[in-house]
């Protein structure tokens, strides 16, 4: 790809979200994924995404991209002087359950809770209607 407007080339596996949603509905959890710098490290978590079609997605300083996070999905490096910046908002839920796993929980949260128990920190994981 070469585009001389844009300022960065997001890279979306087709399909791959699917990956994820499949795995959750036969065995009720999600296959633990580190993330890195190194892209090629999901195949680790699923090598049957190996085979899945990926897309460069021409974007511009300032363009916003709306996906599932558990969409494959990665940039190349940010070559300019200034931040990349992102924003995640991930939903769950109501009724959902602490599995034991720190993840995005400060320490005080994760200290309050024993796997099993309802996530109803409302600061945490505000109900929305």
């Amino acid at each position: 790809m070469h585009c001389l407007s844009c300022d960065v080339a997001a890279i979306l596996a087709a399909g791959s979200q699917k990956l994820a949603s499949n795995h959750y509905a036969e065995h009720g959890a999600f296959r633990e994924t580190k993330i890195g710098k190194n892209m090629a490290d999901i195949f680790e978590t699923y090598p049957e995404a190996a085979g899945l079609e990926s897309h460069a997605v021409e974007m511009r300083a300032g363009s916003v991209s709306f996906h599932s996070g558990t969409l494959i999905h990665g940039a190349g490096a940010n070559m300019t002087a200034g931040r990349r910046r992102a924003m995640t908002m991930q939903y769950m839920p109501d009724g959902m359950v602490f599995n034991g796993k720190q993840n995005i929980l400060t320490d005080e949260q994760v200290a309050a809770l024993k796997p099993g128990d309802k996530l109803t920190d409302d600061s945490q994981n505000p109900l929305l209607y």
